[in-house]
């Protein structure tokens, strides 16, 4: 570390056998005592400098910025044990704070003026954060210049017409009426209402999303991914930060949804990757492009606080496009309603334990539990016959539709007639056009 080269050097005596790290950290102290004898000289100190030669400057400064060697000082040098006055901690805190400033500035990011400062990272941001400096300092032509979005976008006008529906949502009757839809191609989040039938627009917001645009294919391309998902877990402020880390705690805010990606699809499908999530920041969120997120989606503190109230984990979907399409109401329903007859059909058979209709439903593409197709039939047809008549009740049928899929998510009541064995849960079926109707190619149930 800074500190411990800094006594290493004073037990040394810098001597000829000093490390090449040791040197350049040797110098880099050199330089910032020479310039608190600039800055002292123009405030016309020269009193303070005849009462202090360098190494005592450079015990001061160390001790102004409060790492946590004060016994390794006391052990080392008598003289860290002076009184120094008010005025004089006044001065060295301004030359502390002129060389970090000048450092961040000169540097593009504060891994790279930590590097500079011999120092690490996340010490420099407490140092920065007991001195009251902005860490966001960047050079002028790195400064990412915010994007001026227009008062209406067209899928806020197509949304106050009533003729009109997104053709991602096909059907709603969940038990959370709330819908989170966003579009990246205008860096909006919709918060939406279904309830009887009835769609609602609740507010909307600006989010950032990947730094790189497109549909993400593979751990760290930096690209927000586009489907369907659903929020499954909370993370308070506390539960990031042990996630995270205390020096990383301000990407996030206040707290962060934790969305299903990848989904059985996207794996269907090769993408891989993980941790997207919705989130809040601590930083400036306007001084920054709404392209800046290794993926995730990421909106104010405030906002994060005002959605949390309508988000139910594992229930509420988060529905992420590039651009939304529009359609005709009545073209939405009855796409909605064909869903809701295949998913009837299949819990009929089920149900009546019909092994060839039930089957008949299932993609040769389909992957569950560990089994394909023909795996999951022969399970299924053991069951069918030993058991006794099944009863299943599904509840709270959520299906919506994004680039030719389709995902039913809801709520399964399992129980076997004369029996005590019930189960209560959620599923998710997934299902792509084949053969002219909608195959199940995975589905999940928690």
């Amino acid at each position: 570390m800074y500190t411990v080269c800094i006594f290493d050097k004073m037990k040394l005596n810098i001597k000829k056998n000093l490390t090449l790290r040791h040197k350049r950290l040797y110098y880099s102290i050199y330089s910032i005592c020479r310039d608190i004898c600039n800055l002292l000289k123009k405030h016309n100190k020269e009193n303070l400098l005849t009462a202090m030669n360098v190494r005592t400057l450079i015990i001061l400064f160390v001790i102004f910025i409060g790492f946590p060697i004060v016994g390794i000082l006391i052990n080392a040098q008598e003289s860290a044990q002076d009184k120094y006055t008010a005025s004089e901690i006044v001065i060295l805190k301004k030359i502390a704070s002129h060389s970090i400033k000048k450092a961040l500035e000169t540097t593009k990011d504060i891994d790279e003026a930590a590097s500079l400062m011999g120092i690490e990272a996340g010490e420099l941001r407490q140092l920065c954060l007991a001195l009251n400096i902005d860490i966001g300092v960047k050079t002028p032509e790195l400064e990412p210049v915010p994007i001026q979005k227009p008062v209406s976008t067209p899928s806020k006008e197509k949304f106050a017409r009533d003729d009109l529906s997104p053709d991602v949502i096909l059907n709603y009757s969940g038990s959370s009426p709330y819908v989170l839809l966003v579009e990246k191609s205008f860096h909006t989040l919709y918060l939406l209402k279904y309830e009887n039938g009835k769609r609602t627009v609740i507010d909307s917001f600006d989010c950032k999303t990947g730094k790189n645009h497109g549909d993400k294919i593979v751990s760290g391309d930096e690209r927000t991914p586009e489907g369907i998902y659903f929020l499954i877990n909370k993370y308070s402020r506390k539960e990031i930060q042990e996630i995270v880390g205390k020096e990383n705690v301000y990407k996030y805010g206040e707290m962060a949804f934790v969305t299903n990606f990848p989904n059985a699809l996207d794996l269907k499908k090769g993408k891989n990757g993980g941790g997207i999530w919705l989130h809040g920041t601590d930083a400036q969120f306007d001084d920054s492009s709404s392209n800046d997120t290794r993926g995730c989606v990421v909106t104010t503190n405030e906002t994060i606080k005002q959605l949390s109230r309508f988000i139910v984990p594992g229930r509420t979907p988060i529905i992420i496009v590039n651009a939304l399409n529009f359609m005709n109401g009545e073209e939405v329903k009855k796409q909605g309603q064909m869903a809701l007859k295949i998913i009837e059909d299949w819990k009929t058979s089920w149900e009546n334990k019909n092994i060839v209709d039930y089957i008949e439903h299932y993609s040769p593409s389909f992957t569950s539990q560990g089994m394909n197709r023909a795996q999951w039939k022969q399970d299924k047809q053991g069951k069918f016959e030993r058991n006794n008549n099944y009863r299943i009740i599904l509840k709270d049928i959520i299906i919506l539709s994004h680039n030719e899929s389709i995902v039913a998510h809801f709520i399964q009541q399992f129980s076997i007639n004369n029996t005590n064995f019930a189960t209560v849960g959620t599923k998710t079926l997934y299902l792509v056009p084949e053969q002219n109707t909608w195959k199940i190619v995975s589905e999940q149930f928690r």
